[in-house]
């Protein structure tokens, strides 16, 4: 039962975490410290974060690791 109490924890964390990665990127390019279409290229596996996260019956934590990992390398590949 107490994998049950907290998996609701978890996505909900998982969303914050893609809704921080999202205003965080968008910030980066407004300042231009981000090239925007570098920052473009990365949208689609943000949109899969979101696209993992939104249905709780569907969620499942080693699909939004895989998609956070894909994140991680576009943002990488900003610097």
């Amino acid at each position: 039962h107490r994998d049950l109490h907290s998996f609701p924890t978890r996505r909900s964390s998982d969303l914050q975490a893609v809704m921080a990665i999202d205003t965080l990127l968008s910030s980066l390019v407004a300042a231009k410290q981000v090239n925007a279409a570098a920052a473009q290229a990365i949208r689609p596996d943000i949109s899969d974060l979101y696209r993992i996260v939104r249905d709780p019956n569907a969620y499942r934590s080693a699909e939004f690791r895989a998609a956070l990992a894909r994140v991680a390398v576009g943002v990488r590949r900003l610097q």
